[in-house]
């Protein structure tokens, strides 16, 4: 079953570079929500692409905390092995799905522009900034 499983949660070992620590309520959600998006996807009531998108959209959410890879996995099999589903349950899922697919995006663009405008504000900032040289022997340094 961990075989079978490994495909659908492979985001699932990524570990993100943010700083705070994942709550435990964020690895039951977490792997309850894989599991059954995993279930769903194989009983084919998920299309391939709806697939591709949500581990995507979960590696990028998931990126946003610091967390343990291994314990959301084994939780991740946990609920899979439980879970049973139906078209109904696996649409609410999708439903769910295209909601984190879309809120990863519109995080992803809320930082690049963010990103952008602490870079054009350093870029102004700098562009009036004095220059400094010091020479030391043969060595000269400016910042």
């Amino acid at each position: 079953m961990k075989t079978k499983l490994l495909s659908g949660v492979m985001i699932l070992t990524l570990v993100g570079c943010a700083s705070r620590p994942m709550p435990d309520t964020h690895y039951q959600m977490f792997s309850g929500f894989v599991g059954h998006v995993q279930k769903c996807f194989e009983n084919e009531h998920i299309n391939p692409q709806m697939y591709a998108e949500v581990q995507n959209s979960l590696s990028y959410v998931l990126s946003t905390w610091s967390y343990d890879s291994t314990k959301l996995f084994n939780m991740a099999d946990e609920s899979y092995s439980r879970t049973y589903v139906t078209q109904t349950s696996c649409r609410q899922t999708q439903a769910d799905a295209y909601q984190i697919i879309a809120e990863a995006k519109q995080h992803r663009v809320n930082k690049k522009e963010s990103q952008q405008a602490w870079d054009n504000t350093m870029e102004k900032l700098n562009e009036n900034k004095p220059v400094y040289c010091n020479t030391i022997g043969w060595t000269t340094v400016c910042n």
